[in-house]
């Protein structure tokens, strides 16, 4: 199955498009077995995140790889060992994602699959800095190499206490509609860019957004409970009810275009800013 793997997603990037097919072709498969799919899909994304194919020796898939597609085309000399094993990589992912948001719709399969990307919290698969990683390696197809391929399909994705400090996650979708969007809780934010990220019903509750980038977001019904977001850029942010429970709102930035229409448990936040409360009518 490794070998297949690379040999079917070695090359770019999946689009929706092509994913969403492909879900509608499985899900009408009499063949189509989810749990086992995902578990065997979820083994090889950890191998992969731990670099197992790229260093295995004398020869290795990402190498097969290059080198049949190399001798099929010339325009194929771009892509070199990591190219290759970067896209089966982000790939795998995608498509776990995918399995993962279907099994969430069915009750016979929401207890059998879910996929943490830096594993579950408080359990040995859990590495805070799997994802982090992940997007820094991606930079050898392009800066912002992780977010053209992946950053479409981060909807309701489990990220519960990861660290994503600096990172940059721009217009990415975080969003989703029923149960949540995705789950950051407690996750480390710290001066990451969100900017444009859709994180609509996300839950970010203890999150540490200080300083982070969160202009132009949409964050409408986010989850704030207890938040830190001093220093944040909230210029044209959408925090139509989203709930600042309690939230750390200490010395942020926000301008007219920053929504707070039917904003939840404001009066709680700390350090509300003394412009804010007049406009709001707070005091």
């Amino acid at each position: 199955m490794d070998r297949e793997i690379y040999d079917l997603f070695g090359y770019g990037g999946l689009t929706p498009e092509i994913v969403e097919y492909l879900m509608v072709l499985l899900a009408a498969s009499t063949e189509f077995q989810p749990v086992k799919l995902f578990k065997r899909l979820e083994n090889f994304y950890l191998r992969w995140c731990d670099g197992e194919f790229l260093d295995a020796t004398p020869e290795n898939q990402p190498q097969k790889k290059m080198l049949q597609m190399r001798e099929q085309a010339p325009e194929n000399e771009r892509l070199g060992l990591r190219q290759v094993d970067i896209y089966a990589g982000l790939n795998v992912m995608i498509l776990l994602l995918e399995l993962n948001r279907y099994a969430q719709l069915k009750d016979d399969l929401k207890d059998k699959i879910t996929f943490y990307l830096c594993g579950e919290k408080d359990t040995d698969s859990f590495d805070v800095y799997r994802l982090l990683r992940i997007i820094g390696y991606s930079q050898c197809i392009g800066i912002g190499g992780f977010l053209g391929t992946v950053g479409k399909f981060l909807s309701r994705a489990n990220l519960n206490g990861a660290y994503l400090n600096d990172a940059n996650l721009s217009g990415a979708n975080l969003s989703g509609a029923n149960p949540s969007g995705a789950n950051l809780n407690g996750a480390d934010l710290i001066d990451a860019d969100l900017s444009g990220a859709d994180l609509s019903g996300a839950d970010l509750s203890g999150a540490d957004l200080y300083g982070a980038n969160l202009s132009g977001a949409n964050l409408s019904g986010a989850n704030l409970d207890d938040a830190h977001l001093n220093e944040a850029d909230l210029n044209g942010t959408n925090l139509s009810r989203a709930d600042l429970i309690s939230a750390d709102l200490d010395d942020i930035s926000w301008d007219k275009y920053t929504k707070w229409e039917n904003v939840q448990n404001l009066e709680t936040a700390e350090n509300v800013p003394e412009a804010l409360k007049q406009r709001l009518g707070l005091e």
